[in-house]
């Protein structure tokens, strides 16, 4: 194996566990486990890694490259494109939104680069769209048990994870300070203006899409999938704590660990592989 190829192999296997930490975490795992026969789980399991992972070779290059080459990222959309056609999820009408809403969530991220500023009241429709990638294996669930998800546990789990965005987020801070990464938290002073007044307009966001999910919570069914429970409680014990952590971003900015966009120096692009033709049978248990 020459050494590109060890390259390729490395960035590969990064966002393959990368995407299995994100599955893992916003409960989409565990709601495919619940729902899906052990071989069928497998399959989707493989799928969604799969598309997850190729969605992340076009965030790392959106977080490490001052100017976007669309000839670069042109072929990597055509991957993630292909990689959703090889799973049962070429016909979901859902995915296809998702997958929509992943390219105009691109746009808003371009516009960090161009230096076009994003206003706070942008940040409620930004965030829907930040979320596409995690509702494509979300949905994709769907398509290997072979039946239909009801509209208010559609629209619970498109809340839950916009909760879980902005407490990633800050959980992220360290990170994301210093590349083109879009930040909630951060974004008002990397932008160039203060801090708090993004933190602010964050922090109300949170909790109103908290009081959302509970009462979407609240309508849905008495014999509903117990998971639903305890991924109602885990998002407000994290939310809770989130609101103690808030001075972090302040302790972040002090020490130089967040860079406004301005001062953003040009990292060296990253390798991506061509081909992604291995399957996973696990990375890091289920």
């Amino acid at each position: 194996m020459n050494k590109m190829n060890i390259t390729f192999y490395d960035s590969e296997l990064k966002n393959l566990k990368k995407s299995y930490l994100l599955l893992k975490q916003r409960g989409v795992i565990g709601t495919a486990q619940s729902e899906l026969e052990p071989g069928a789980f497998e399959d989707w399991l493989n799928a969604a890694l799969i598309i997850q992972s190729s969605i992340y070779m076009i965030d790392s290059l959106y977080e490490n490259e001052t100017t976007i080459d669309t000839i670069i990222e042109k072929p990597m959309w055509k991957k993630v494109l292909q990689n959703i056609s090889e799973s049962e999820g070429s016909h979901n009408c859902d995915i296809g939104i998702a997958f929509e809403d992943l390219q105009r969530y691109a746009d808003a991220e371009r516009r960090i680069h161009a230096f076009d500023l994003i206003d706070s009241r942008e940040f409620e429709s930004i965030l829907t769209l930040k979320c596409s990638d995690v509702r494509i294996s979300r949905s994709l669930i769907w398509n290997y048990s072979k039946c239909n998800i009801g509209k208010r546990e559609r629209n619970f789990w498109s809340v839950h994870d916009q909760c879980w965005e902005l407490i990633e987020d800050l959980q992220d801070i360290s990170e994301d300070g210093k590349d083109w990464n879009f930040n909630f938290w951060l974004y008002t002073f990397m932008a160039g203006h203060s801090a708090n007044d993004g933190i602010r307009v964050v922090e109300q966001l949170l909790e109103f899409k908290a009081i959302i999910l509970e009462n979407i919570f609240i309508s849905l069914p008495n014999s509903i999938n117990p998971i639903y429970k305890i991924a109602l409680e885990s998002t407000f014990n994290a939310i809770y704590k989130v609101k103690s952590d808030i001075y972090k971003i302040f302790i972040a900015i002090k020490s130089g660990k967040v860079i406004r966009f301005k001062h953003h120096i040009q990292y060296p692009i990253l390798s991506f592989p061509k081909e992604n033709n291995f399957r996973i049978s696990a990375i890091g248990g289920t």
